[in-house]
């Protein structure tokens, strides 16, 4: 059986943090820090970590969390400018937390998704499945999707409206 340990994507999730981990005193423990992961669940929980220290605020509290579970619960994915206005978000918040993400996310036809689907089981499993919480981000995207807002497409809400409601099973 081969260890998550000995993976492409462990090798590459690893390198990427230490490249910007910045205390060279510390920079062992760093490593036994991310070595400890069992699976790449367990790996990008402690990025998302990470990312919460180093990106979130007391303005901004469980912005990541917001983030990946409004993508994983969209069907075909969620535009940038879609993320920023259902979640409330600037780019002076929104643009490092992108760059941080961006070997992460995919954007096909316009729209963010994840590019690796231990990306998507990693979200479930940290975020959504704990406190089953995919009825609350079904419902942020109906909401905006509904809002009336002016500049939401039309053709976005036949494509999210219809299956968020029969994801959650609220006809």
């Amino acid at each position: 059986q081969m260890c998550i340990r000995d993976s492409p994507l462990f090798l590459r999730i690893l390198l990427d943090e230490l490249r910007v981990f910045g205390v060279f005193e510390e920079l062992n423990q760093r490593i036994n820090y991310y070595l400890k992961a069992k699976s790449p669940s367990e790996i990008l929980g402690l990025v998302f970590k990470r990312l919460e220290t180093d990106l979130e605020s007391s303005e901004n509290r469980n912005m990541i969390k917001n983030i990946l579970c409004c993508i994983w619960v969209s069907r075909k994915g969620v535009s940038e400018s879609e993320l920023l206005e259902m979640l409330g978000l600037n780019h002076a918040v929104w643009s490092p937390l992108f760059l941080a993400l961006e070997e992460a996310l995919v954007s096909r036809s316009g729209y963010l998704t994840f590019f690796h689907d231990y990306m998507r089981q990693a979200v479930e499993e940290i975020y959504l499945k704990p406190l089953n919480q995919y009825s609350e981000y079904r419902t942020k995207l109906v909401e905006y999707f509904m809002s009336g807002k002016e500049g939401i497409d039309n053709n976005r809400i036949f494509q999210e409206v219809p299956y968020q409601m029969e994801q959650a099973s609220d006809w």
